[in-house]
C-alpha cells in the first residue's frame, strides 16, 4: 500500500488491462482515501437493472444490496441528478433523515454509514459509480478525503472506460472479463500522438523479445516497414476520429512478420470511444492489443454457442476467423462461397454486439483460453 498518488494511479491504470486485479486496486484506493469499504455499482439507467455489484469486503452486504436498493436515497439521487460528478451525504440528505433512513441504518451494520459517490462512466446503456464508504465512528467525508478522491477520479474514470472498451459489451461483461483474465494478451494504451502511456506485462515481454515488435518513447515500433506505415495510419485515424462526435470505433487489424520465423503477431488497433463526458474531451486515446498465436488459443465452439447463441456454422467461422484466416481461406476450408462467409461474419457481429471486424477479432481474442 502507498500514499503516493502517482504510484496508486499507475496501478489503477494497470488494473484496467487486467480486470482480475480490480479488487486489489479498490483496496489501494480505499486505504489512500481512508475509507472503511468500497462499492462498485453498474446499473442500466433505463430499467434500473443492476449489471454489476461489487462490495470489497462484505459478501453479505453485496448479496443484500439489490433488496435494499429501493430504499437507497443515494441511488435515487444518482437517478434524479443527470449531471452530477461526485457527491457526499451532505449534498442530498440531512443528518435527521440519515438517522431515520432504512438504507443508512442497514449500511451502518457493515461499517458503511457515510459515503462519497464518484461517477466513473456515463453511457446510454449503463452508469458506473464507485462509493467510498466511512463508518459511523469516522463520520462524514471531510475536505481532505474529498480532495484525495478528486485526485484519483481521472485515473479511476480512465481505467473504467478502458475496461469497458476491452470487454465491449455490458450484456456479456462478466463472462468476457473472466475470459480476459485468462488470456495472455498484450495491451498498450497509446496517446493520440502515438506515444505509449502504458503497456501491460505481456506487451512488455513482446517488446523485450524484439522479434519484430518493440516499444520506445515514440510508441510501438515494427521492423516491417510496410506494417509500420499501416500501424501509423491506423493509430492516427483512430486518434483523430476519437475526438469527433461521429465516432464509429475506428481501427483495424494487421499482421507483423517476425524475423525469427515464428507465426506473425496480430495487432488490433481500436480507438477508445469519447462518449463518456467525464473524460477529458481534449485528449484522444488508442488501444493496441498484441496477440501471439502461440499463446492465444481460440475460444471453443461450445463457449461461443453458449455465450452468444451462435449456430454451429457461425461458431466454426468464428474459430477460423480468430485464428487469423482471411475470409477467402475460411470459405475454402468450409467449402462455401466467400459471400456466405461474409454473411456469417455479419451475423456474428450482430449477435456479439459489434459493428466492425476488428472489434469481432478483439472479442474473440479476449475469449481465448491459454
Amino acid at each position: 500500500m502507498t500514499d503516493d498518488i502517482d504510484a496508486v494511479s499507475s496501478r489503477i491504470l494497470e488494473a484496467a488491462l487486467d480486470p482480475s486485479r480490480w479488487r486489489s486496486v479498490l483496496e489501494e484506493a480505499r486505504v489512500y482515501t481512508d475509507s472503511s469499504e468500497m462499492h462498485l455499482l453498474v446499473i442500466d439507467p433505463s430499467s434500473l437493472e443492476i449489471i454489476e455489484n461489487t462490495v470489497l469486503f462484505s459478501h453479505e452486504a453485496q448479496e443484500e444490496f439489490p433488496e435494499v436498493a429501493q430504499y437507497a436515497e443515494s441511488l435515487m439521487h444518482i437517478i434524479g441528478s443527470p449531471d452530477w460528478s461526485i457527491f457526499t451525504d451532505n449534498d442530498y440528505i440531512t443528518p435527521e433523515e440519515i438517522e431515520k433512513s432504512t438504507f443508512y441504518n442497514w449500511a451502518d451494520q457493515y461499517d458503511g454509514k457515510y459515503r462519497a459517490v464518484l461517477r466513473l462512466c456515463r453511457h446510454k446503456n449503463f452508469e458506473a459509480t464507485l462509493t467510498f464508504l466511512r463508518s459511523g465512528k469516522q463520520g462524514h467525508t471531510d475536505d481532505k478525503t474529498l480532495e484525495k478522491i478528486n485526485s484519483l477520479a481521472p485515473h479511476l474514470r480512465m481505467a473504467a472506460h478502458i475496461r469497458q472498451a476491452l470487454t465491449g459489451s455490458t450484456v456479456h461483461l462478466e463472462r468476457l472479463v473472466e475470459s480476459f483474465e485468462a488470456a495472455r494478451t498484450g495491451a498498450v494504451i497509446l496517446e493520440g500522438s502515438g506515444g505509449i502511456a502504458f503497456a501491460n506485462a505481456p506487451a512488455q515481454a513482446v517488446f523485450k523479445a524484439g522479434d519484430g515488435v518493440s516499444g520506445s518513447s515514440q510508441g510501438i515500433v515494427l521492423s516491417d516497414g510496410d506494417a509500420m506505415s499501416r500501424l501509423s495510419r491506423l493509430v492516427s485515424d483512430a486518434a483523430r476520429a476519437s475526438l469527433t462526435k461521429d465516432f464509429q470505433r475506428p481501427g483495424g487489424r494487421l499482421f507483423v512478420k517476425r524475423p525469427s520465423g515464428l507465426p506473425p503477431y496480430q495487432l488490433l488497433i481500436s480507438g477508445l470511444p469519447p462518449t463518456d463526458p467525464l473524460l477529458d474531451p481534449r485528449k484522444s486515446w488508442v488501444l493496441a492489443l498484441i496477440v501471439d498465436p502461440r499463446d492465444a488459443a481460440s475460444p471453443s465452439a461450445e463457449l461461443l454457442q453458449e455465450t452468444y447463441n451462435l449456430t454451429e456454422a457461425e461458431a466454426a467461422v468464428a474459430h477460423h476467423f480468430s485464428n487469423g484466416l482471411p475470409l477467402e481461406q475460411i470459405a475454402e476450408v468450409r467449402a462455401v462461397s466467400t459471400g456466405t462467409v461474409r454473411n456469417q461474419i455479419k451475423s456474428l457481429m450482430a449477435k456479439m454486439g459489434v459493428e466492425r471486424q476488428v472489434d469481432l477479432m478483439r472479442l474473440l481474442s479476449l475469449m481465448g483460453r491459454p
